[in-house]
Parts: structure tokens; C-alpha cells; sequence
């Protein structure tokens, strides 16, 4: 499936004319509900998985909702493999039951009528299959997730993983063009998040289809997605290959679903400006800017006759040379497994990961130096403020 991206925030191609990159035909979705409005692309390559994210209320289930048929377009186009979908310029529209898209809802939605193999083999069936060979691709495709032994159980009999497991192969066994994964984890446990992850990337790199998953897990993305495209009001305002976009994040959002630092900017004769830093950026033109920088990176040093004992100078964590340094204070400490998230007071506010035995020695108001090694900020054109709308 393609459709049209934005070339203001693409990062590879792709234009505002309707096309995308490779001059392939595109869409563009356009709903408008209440006070909202969604106006967005996607270009989904077979046999590629693009991952949507974005905050809540940014459009993800409507664009879900209208690329599986559940929403009708205001305005747009969606193409799928040379198939108009929908076009309201021209009455164009495809049912959601005639339309060779399967989708896996967060709640899974089997049907409690019917028993597992039954629940595999509906989509087949709808699709005109005869009962005996639907049955059969059912089988198979319950073998393939792990599930042989429960063709005649019923939903409620069994888990989440399981239920999940059921859920993908009734997508995929009618092998359709578009599937489309809307928060396909959201109900597990952390565990099973982490088998059932590796399974649906192992089914997924042999599908020849199109994938979109919608997603508020930066886990679920970088596993199975090769692009991402970020909604905000309705509007992609990032698209680009998973490992730009988390290098070079152009929201906040994406900035906190990775974990990393972003800073808004301006360049002025070849320093950029981010609040109280002053970063060498002489490969900037003069103008807006962002910079990244990862927490891990900055180097925090204790200042003041209190310091903590061994805090002051800690091997590997403060070179005090070089480099750009300011003063601040700690606002607020947060652990996580193997580290220590401490959160500055600055302007602008940054993040530090400390090692543990470190980082619980501070306490909010704890006087600090922070340095960021040169190199260690990456400071890129604001395309954005440079386009606005």
C-alpha cells in the first residue's frame, strides 16, 4: 500500500503532489470528526512494516479504522496494489468485508460462537473458500503459531498469548495485501510480550504483504518495524526509516519514547542556542535547529562542600574536560533496571543515566556540573519550524 507523505518531514524522498518516493500512485486519509481532523499519508512497500506512533489523540486508530474500511475518507484516496479503496472524489469505496486487509485488534475480538479452527478459518470462508480447504490452511496455520492442539477450544478457554496467537492467524491465513496491527501486545504481560514479539517478527519477515502497526511501544517498533511514521494532531510530522528517526527524533514524543534528549534551538553564526548551551555548529545554517544528545553521555559531577563521598570523581563518568558545561540541579531521580534516570533543573531540562551505586546517592535539589562531551550532541535543521502547517 502507498500514500502520500509529506515532503516537508519525509527524510528519503517522497513528495506533496500525491506520489511516493519511487513514483509509485499514492493516498492521503482525510476525516474530520467533532473538533478533529486527520490529514495524513503513509507509503507502505510489500513486504515493509511501518510502524505509527504518536500521543494519544493523534489519529493512529482513525487512520487504522479508515485503511481497514471502519471509517470512511472526507477527502483523500486509499490504493492499495493498484485497488481504489476509497475516494470520495469519486465514489470509489471497497467494503471492509471486501477488502483484502486482515487486522488484529488489541483485544484480539475472536468470536466466542466459534471454536478456535472456526475463528482461523472465517476469513476463508468469507472469502469463498470451500469449508474443507479453509479448514485445512486453519490447521496449518494453527500449527505454525504453536497452537495444533486447540483447534476445538473455545476463546474464553484460552490465555493471552494464546488468544493472540489465534487473533495472527486469522489474519494471515486469508494471505491479504494489507495487515494492519493495532496495539497487537497491549493486553499481555511483560513476558509474554517478549515471546510473542519474536514470534510475530518471525512470521513478519517472510509476509509479502504491506504492515501497518500502530504502537505506544518504542520496543514493539524497533523490533518489528523497518519505517515510522509519527501522527501529532492529525498530521505526520516525522516519516522515515527506523533507525533516522530514533537517531534524529523531530518530536518530543519520539524523543521520550526512545529515551533520549531533545532541544530546540537557534543557530547564529555558527553556535546553536539551546537555552542556556552553547553548542559549535558550524555545519548549520543560520536558523532553527534541534539537538539530540543521549542521556548516558552526559558526564555529572557534584558541586559544593557536601559532595557525597565518591561521587565527585567517578572513573568513566566525569572527564571535566572539554566539551560544554553549565550548572544545575538535580529535579527528580528515577530508577530503572541497571541505571539511574536523573532528570536536571536546567534550561534547557535534560536527562542523565548514572550508574545505580551512583545515582542513589543524589537527592532532588543536589547541586551538580554537567558536562556533554564534544561530538556528543547532534544538532540538525528544525525542517518543521522552517515549514510551518
Amino acid at each position: 500500500m502507498t500514500a502520500e507523505r509529506d515532503g516537508r518531514n519525509g527524510r528519503d524522498g517522497g513528495g506533496s503532489d500525491g506520489s511516493a518516493a519511487g513514483g509509485e500512485p499514492g493516498a492521503r486519509l482525510g476525516v474530520s470528526r467533532d473538533a478533529f481532523t486527520l490529514d495524513a499519508g503513509l507509503a507502505v512497500a510489500p513486504g515493509t512494516v511501518v510502524a505509527v506512533v504518536g500521543p494519544n489523540g493523534a489519529g493512529k486508530s482513525t487512520a487504522l479504522r479508515c485503511l481497514a474500511g471502519l471509517t470512511r475518507l472526507r477527502a483523500g484516496r486509499i490504493e492499495l496494489r493498484g485497488t481504489v479503496l476509497d475516494d470520495p472524489s469519486t465514489g470509489a469505496f471497497i467494503a471492509p468485508a471486501q477488502r483484502c486487509v486482515g487486522v488484529m485488534f488489541q483485544d484480539y475480538r475472536l468470536f466466542p460462537r466459534l471454536s478456535v479452527l472456526d475463528n482461523v478459518a472465517f476469513g476463508l470462508r468469507a472469502w469463498g473458500q470451500r469449508r474443507r480447504a479453509a479448514a485445512d490452511t486453519a490447521a496449518a496455520w494453527l500449527e505454525r503459531v504453536g497452537l495444533g492442539g486447540y483447534a476445538d477450544a473455545r476463546p474464553e478457554t484460552l490465555s493471552g498469548g494464546q488468544a493472540q496467537r489465534v487473533a495472527l492467524a486469522r489474519a494471515l491465513a486469508p494471505r491479504p495485501e494489507l495487515l494492519l496491527l493495532d496495539e497487537p501486545f497491549a493486553a499481555l504481560d511483560a513476558e509474554s510480550r517478549l515471546d510473542l514479539r519474536d514470534d510475530l517478527a518471525d512470521h513478519l519477515s517472510s509476509y509479502p504483504g504491506c504492515t501497518v502497526l500502530v504502537t505506544h511501544d518504542p520496543n514493539d517498533a524497533l523490533a518489528l518495524a523497518s519505517r515510522i511514521a509519527v501522527l501529532d494532531g492529525g498530521r505526520v510530522v516525522d516519516e522515515g526509516p527506523t533507525a533516522d528517526v530514533v537517531a534524529s527524533p523531530r518530536s518530543r514524543f519520539v524523543a521520550r519514547l526512545v529515551g533520549t534528549n531533545l532541544v530546540t534551538g537557534q543557530v547564529v553564526g555558527g553556535v546553536a542556542h539551546f537555552g542556556d548551551l552553547r553548542v559549535p555548529a558550524s555545519a548549520c545554517a543560520d536558523g532553527p535547529v534541534l539537538g539530540t544528545v543521549a542521556p548516558a553521555a552526559l558526564q555529572l559531577s557534584v558541586t559544593g562542600p557536601d559532595d557525597p563521598p565518591g561521587l565527585s570523581d567517578p572513573p568513566g563518568l566525569n572527564s571535566g574536560t572539554g566539551g560544554v558545561c553549565r550548572t544545575d540541579r538535580v529535579r527528580r531521580v528515577v530508577l530503572y533496571p541497571g541505571f539511574v534516570r536523573v532528570h536536571l533543573a536546567g534550561e534547557p531540562a535534560l536527562m542523565a543515566d548514572v550508574p545505580i551505586h551512583r545515582g542513589l546517592a543524589l537527592v532532588p535539589g543536589t547541586p551538580l556540573r554537567v558536562t556533554i562531551p564534544p561530538g556528543a550532541m547532534v544538532v540538525y535543521p528544525d525542517s518543521a519550524a522552517r515549514h510551518p502547517g
